[in-house]
């Protein structure tokens, strides 16, 4: 599972007793778009198809790697006496799909979320191209993140204090 290896690669960093900061990333922003299915509707829409359990109350975080991840690696390079050692979940903001399929609405994009049994998610993200072994992991993460919450259950509030400044998210009207 995607999560169980992120997890070993965790725990042997931890064990090479070498200085280091743990640093996991939330949902790539990104990613929601290269997973939507077009409609052949005119104008165009489309469907944002996550696996069940997921439902539009499914809360993720989400980040902008390109505009936020920067501002925490500068937060803890610049902090090593508060960083080092340390773990960090790092996301922008937590977004319901509801909010999630708003926020693309009002940027102009007609889209709706669905949730679908697991076969039919991995078989549009392999449509998409992903390799099975990239489909089979976000069906399971949709699981994890369902039963455990994406980060275990933890949160990402610190990350933000070591980033020490505001970051990028959805929209405006959050703020």
């Amino acid at each position: 599972m995607h999560f169980d290896s992120k997890a070993r690669v965790d725990d042997y960093i931890r064990e090479l007793s070498i200085p280091h900061t743990i640093v996991t990333l939330a949902i790539y922003a990104a990613f929601f778009f290269e997973i939507l299915t077009p409609l052949p509707t005119a104008p165009p829409s489309y469907v944002l198809a996550f696996p069940e359990p997921t439902s539009a109350q499914t809360t993720v975080p989400i980040i902008d790697p390109t505009a936020d991840l920067g501002k925490f690696v500068k937060g803890i390079l610049l902090n090593p006496g508060k960083t080092l050692g340390q773990n960090f979940n790092v996301a922008g903001k937590e977004y319901t799909f509801e909010k999630i399929v708003t926020v693309a609405k009002g940027m102009g994009i007609n889209i709706s979320f669905q949730p679908v049994d697991k076969e039919a998610f991995k078989a549009g993200m392999a449509a998409k191209g992903f390799p099975d072994v990239v489909c089979e992991g976000v069906s399971q993460a949709a699981q994890y993140i369902h039963e455990y919450g994406y980060f275990g259950g933890a949160g990402f509030e610190e990350s933000h204090k070591v980033g020490n400044s505001r970051i990028l998210i959805l929209d405006s009207t959050d703020c």
